[in-house]
């Protein structure tokens, strides 16, 4: 049977699946962002073969459904308490695959925890280009800032009007 006239379901990427009982160590929480790595490359890869053999709208597109994974990841991770943990990770896949990063003085800005984790599970750049990272990640701390339920999150970046917005209401 053909899918091409088939709408895909969203699969919602359930971190708790994976961060069953948040990890006790350092190496463990490595391992388990080792996992989430795996499973988010197979989820923005199906996607990405969706969108090029259905054309699919722009919530399906690679980087969309690495935004909303994103999100669900750092929303999880903030709100068990393993922020700096995730971090501290994805600035060493970062700087581990050739990158580099400015270092701020603000332990807690989930802005850099987003950036972090774009650069992080994305490292050769497939989906989310360095510049466009840093964009991306104001949109997600933005978001999570007014509580988007992850499901609505890609409609709100496309709502609100973009950078030039937050801009004007963060200052």
């Amino acid at each position: 049977m053909s899918t091409r006239n088939k709408k895909p379901n969203w699969s919602y990427f359930d971190v708790n699946a994976v961060l069953v009982d948040f990890p006790e160590s350092t190496e463990e929480f490595t391992i388990v962002i080792d996992d989430i790595l795996v499973e988010i490359t197979q989820i923005v890869e199906f996607y990405k073969g969706l969108k090029e053999e259905m054309g699919l709208p722009p919530i399906y597109h690679a980087k969309s459904v690495l935004k909303r994974l994103v999100y669900q990841l750092v929303d999880e991770c903030h709100n068990a308490g393993w922020v700096s943990a995730l971090k501290e990770e994805m600035e060493r896949r970062v700087v581990a695959n050739g990158g580099r990063f400015r270092k701020d003085s603000e332990e807690d800005d989930l802005r850099t925890v987003f950036y972090m984790c774009l650069r992080g599970l994305d490292p050769n750049q497939k989906w989310v280009k360095s510049g466009e990272a840093s964009r991306l990640a104001k949109q997600l701390s933005y978001a999570h800032e007014y509580e988007v339920p992850q499901e609505y999150l890609i409609g709100f970046t496309y709502q609100y009007g973009g950078d030039e917005v937050i801009t004007f209401v963060s200052s």
